[in-house]
């Protein structure tokens, strides 16, 4: 039965090939965008940090004062509360110990070498956060921990990379104690992180959901103080 079918379209495809060919495209495209729409679908209603729902919230002052021009559409969300928060009131929020847990930050565009010359020095953004970033997010040490409280104080040259920057700079050994450059300061590694990008972009909601610095262009590492 199959067989015969398939002789018919042949039938029909030799005796109409324009209109046949327009009827494959047509098909083709259809099935095209709909497996696309779906895959979207799919991705954008999906949730890199379901099992923190409940536990987990991005805080969100207005802080600006009244008539303040600078706060312009382009400065806020789609709610529109500001995306930022100053360095005074995050400072002040830190030392309030209100929650659990809880972590500032933003990004850093710095140059980074190592000392001995023998990778070549490139351009990465970094993420400059607290101590609780990691604790809040669930991103599991290889290597290594966390700061301790007293860094995020003092403004200490600590720094935590991830699995594909360590394997980048350090042959994916144990670099623990090893030290990079980022803008010409010397940085010590005091632990290695597995990969951290979640779909869609959760740890940082001002760049938009899938903006979050995915780590196969710009590999992620965490700056042990918020200056």
């Amino acid at each position: 039965m199959l067989s015969y079918y398939l002789q018919l379209a042949w039938l029909s495809v030799r005796r109409t090939p324009v209109m046949s060919l327009l009827m494959i495209l047509t098909l083709a495209v259809g099935v095209a965008v709909s497996m696309t729409m779906l895959t979207l679908q799919h991705v954008m209603s999906a949730n890199g940090l379901a099992a923190k729902n409940d536990t987990l919230y991005a805080l969100q002052i207005d802080n600006a004062s009244a008539g303040d021009s600078g706060a312009t559409s382009s400065n806020k969300l789609s709610n529109g509360l500001p995306f930022l928060l100053s360095y005074r009131t995050v400072t002040a929020l830190l030392r309030s110990g209100i929650p659990p847990h809880q972590a500032a930050m933003h990004r850093w565009a710095a140059a980074l070498s190592l000392d001995n010359n023998q990778v070549r020095p490139s351009k990465e953004l970094v993420r400059v956060t607290s101590r609780d970033f990691f604790a809040l997010f669930g991103v599991p040490f290889l290597y290594g921990q966390v700061w301790d409280n007293s860094a995020d104080n003092d403004a200490r040259y600590q720094v935590v990379i991830d699995r594909t920057m360590n394997q980048r700079l350090f042959n994916g050994e144990n670099s623990v104690g090893r030290s990079l450059q980022l803008d010409g300061r010397p940085y010590q590694v005091i632990g290695v992180v597995e990969d951290f990008n979640p779909k869609p972009s959760v740890q940082d909601l001002t760049q938009g959901a899938f903006g979050g610095m995915p780590v196969s262009i710009y590999p992620l590492a965490y700056i042990g103080h918020c200056g």
